[in-house]
C-alpha cells in the first residue's frame, strides 16, 4: 500500500484517492523515507515469495488430483518459460534515448566555454522543488558534457535554496517556470542584474523546450538576458547571450 504513493493511479490516471503514504509522509522520522517507489523493491520481493508458494501449492494440488508428476512438471516448465520471456534483458525500446540535435550543436561548439541554462528551469530534492524540474536535461548533459544550471540531488541545503532565490534573474525564472508571473520590481531588478548573473553563472547557452516553456518565460529570458538565436527546430530553441561578460 505504501508503494502505491500518495494517490492511487490506475492505467496512468491519477484517481486522487489518497493512500496511506499521503498521511505518513508528514510523520516525523518516517517522512525521511519519502520515495514511495523504493517500497516497490520490498513489495516485489514479497510478491515473488507469494508466487513461489502459489506455484508449490499448485504442484501439490495437481499431484493430489492424480494429474501426476509429469503434469505438474509441465505446468512448471510453461510458467518458467513465460517468466524467462518476461524478464529476459533483450534490447526492447521502452523509451527513446535519442539526444536532440540541439545538444549535439552545443557539444560541437567546444571552443565556447560556459554553462547550459534550460527553460523551464527547476531545482529539486527529495522534499521540495523550485520552478519546474525535468530530468531530461541531466540525461542530455551526458552528450554535451557541460555544467548546467538547476538539477536534482537528494538533499539541497536551505542555504543553497536561499542563494538561488537571492538572484533576481533566477528567482524570476523559477516563478515563470512554475507558472507564476514575477512582479514589475523583480523584472526591473533582474534586468539590472543581467551581467552579474551571467558573470557568476557562466551561462553561455540557453535551451528552450518549446513544449514546456511558456511564451511569457521565453519572452522574459530573451529580453532580460539579451539572447540571440543560434538554432531553431520544432521542439527546441538554442540561444546565446549577446556580449556576455567574461
Amino acid at each position: 500500500l505504501l508503494s502505491l504513493g500518495p494517490f492511487v493511479q490506475i492505467a496512468g490516471v491519477n484517481t486522487y484517492v489518497p493512500g496511506p503514504w499521503a498521511i505518513l509522509r508528514y510523520v516525523p522520522i518516517v517522512d525521511m523515507a519519502r520515495s514511495p517507489s523504493r517500497f516497490v523493491i520490498v513489495t516485489t520481493l514479497g510478491l515473488s515469495l507469494l508466487f513461489a508458494f502459489a506455484l508449490s501449492g499448485m504442484r501439490r494440488r495437481f499431484v493430489a488430483l492424480g494429474v501426476g508428476t509429469a503434469g505438474s512438471v509441465g505446468i512448471t516448465a510453461v510458467i518458467s518459460v513465460a517468466l524467462a520471456i518476461e524478464l529476459i534483458p533483450a534490447p526492447r525500446t521502452l523509451y527513446s534515448a535519442e539526444v536532440p540535435e540541439v545538444y549535439q550543436i552545443i557539444q560541437a561548439r567546444a571552443d565556447e566555454a560556459g554553462r547550459v541554462l534550460e527553460l523551464p528551469l527547476g531545482v529539486r530534492d527529495g522534499t521540495s522543488t523550485l520552478g519546474r524540474f525535468d530530468a531530461a536535461p541531466q540525461f542530455f548533459q551526458t552528450r554535451h558534457h557541460r555544467p548546467i544550471v538547476g538539477g536534482y540531488v537528494s538533499r539541497v541545503s536551505r542555504w543553497r535554496k536561499r542563494e538561488n532565490s537571492r538572484s533576481p534573474v533566477l528567482r524570476a525564472i523559477f516563478q515563470l517556470s512554475g507558472g507564476n508571473s514575477p512582479s514589475a520590481d523583480l523584472v526591473t531588478a533582474a534586468r539590472q542584474a543581467r551581467d552579474a548573473f551571467l558573470q557568476r553563472s557562466c551561462v553561455r547557452f540557453v535551451v528552450v523546450n518549446k513544449r514546456q516553456a511558456s511564451q511569457e518565460l521565453r519572452a522574459f529570458a530573451t529580453d532580460i538576458l539579451r539572447l540571440r538565436l543560434i538554432h531553431d527546430d520544432p521542439a527546441y530553441q538554442l540561444l546565446s547571450p549577446i556580449n556576455p561578460p567574461p
